[in-house]
């Protein structure tokens, strides 16, 4: 399970070992989410209810509250943060009327969580990590208010940006291709 979705890789007399992160295939993983979530939101409007809509201010109303507390204390409330962001991001998703989108999405969704949670853990200041905070923060609420008007290209364009503008925090901590290139190439010579 842990092999097919990326996490650890398999080497033959070797075994198992932990899937080193990688600039390109953080940015792969990014734009596929990024892509599927703007296919599910035009889906989701065309589809667009009442029971939706309030499901959609609802899963905002408790993630903006997280963000909030974010902004006191950062490190305490990351991973409620990641909760609640991937529920309002997956009730967007949830009215597309494809059970396969939703599970792609998912999938993309959870494999671009080390990302996002480095991009938090970054060793940068207080003072840029709340930006980011309050920045994501306002595109969240772009996002409902697109939901809510009905406006399919605000809110394609918005999860767009908001998706693949998250991990840059994080790329200092991933290897480029060359690095992993050549940390395998040291495993092998060492075998």
């Amino acid at each position: 399970m842990l092999v097919g979705e990326g996490y650890v890789c398999f080497e033959e007399s070797k075994g198992f070992r932990v899937q080193q992160l990688s600039k390109a295939a953080m940015q792969d993983t990014i734009r596929v989410r990024a892509e599927l979530e703007a296919l599910a939101f035009e889906w989701a409007v065309s589809r667009s209810n009442l029971d939706w809509r309030s499901k959609i201010v609802a899963a905002h109303y408790a993630l903006s509250e997280v963000e909030d507390q974010m902004i006191k204390d950062s490190h305490n409330t990351v991973l409620e943060w990641d909760a609640r962001n991937r529920e309002f991001h997956m009730m967007i998703s949830a009215n597309c009327g494809s059970q396969k989108l939703i599970d792609l999405i998912e999938q993309q969704y959870d494999q671009s969580r080390r990302f996002r949670l480095m991009a938090h853990a970054d060793s940068r200041s207080e003072t840029s990590r709340m930006r980011w905070v309050r920045k994501s923060g306002e595109e969240h609420k772009a996002l409902k208010d697109a939901v809510l008007a009905g406006d399919v290209k605000a809110g394609r364009d918005i999860l767009r940006k908001h998706i693949t503008k998250a991990p840059l925090h994080a790329v200092s901590g991933a290897a480029d291709d060359s690095q992993d290139i050549q940390s395998n190439q040291e495993i092998q010579s060492r075998a």
